[in-house]
């Protein structure tokens, strides 16, 4: 299995975790009583993100394509404590500002930690394990898995 389908078989037990009611939906309205607007708790991980030295931070709109989260943040850290302090910096700001932390996740190893913040999830590496996971291009609008099978069945 190489990374990329690794990557699609832990979107799909996210996806199977996740409530029948799309977080999207509920953040439409304004969010339900635990839950902050998504548009403060995105705007908390960009400044906590670009304040605390996070590398090649990008940014996903998922309210149309995904019923697990509004936004995704991908970002690296320089190194595993870099990583660990870059998730800690986000869970102090985000409690701060009232937002709902589900879980984080990955803290044991610092490669990659996952923070869960319902509206926003964020992802944070160490660039060599970002490189290989490849979260971006399951994610990237352009990323269009229909073509590569046509280009795959068309090559054999």
């Amino acid at each position: 299995m190489n990374a990329l389908q690794g990557a699609l078989v832990l979107n799909a037990q996210a996806i199977e975790a996740a409530p029948n009611v799309p977080p999207a939906a509920l953040s439409q309205s304004g969010g339900t009583a635990n839950e902050i607007d998504p548009a403060l708790v995105l705007e908390t991980v960009q400044s906590v993100l670009d304040d605390n030295k996070a590398e090649d931070v990008t940014t996903f709109d998922l309210r149309e394509r995904s019923s697990v989260s509004d936004h995704m943040v991908i970002c690296s850290g320089r190194s595993t404590t870099h990583v660990g302090a870059l998730a800690e910096y986000l869970r102090q700001d985000l409690k701060k500002a009232g937002a709902d932390i589900v879980s984080i996740t990955g803290t044991g190893q610092g490669d990659w930690i996952c923070v869960d913040a319902n509206a926003v999830v964020i992802h944070i590496f160490r660039p060599e394990v970002r490189a290989y996971y490849q979260l971006e291009n399951m994610w990237d609008p352009k990323f269009d898995t229909k073509a590569s099978d046509t280009n795959e069945t068309s090559a054999a």
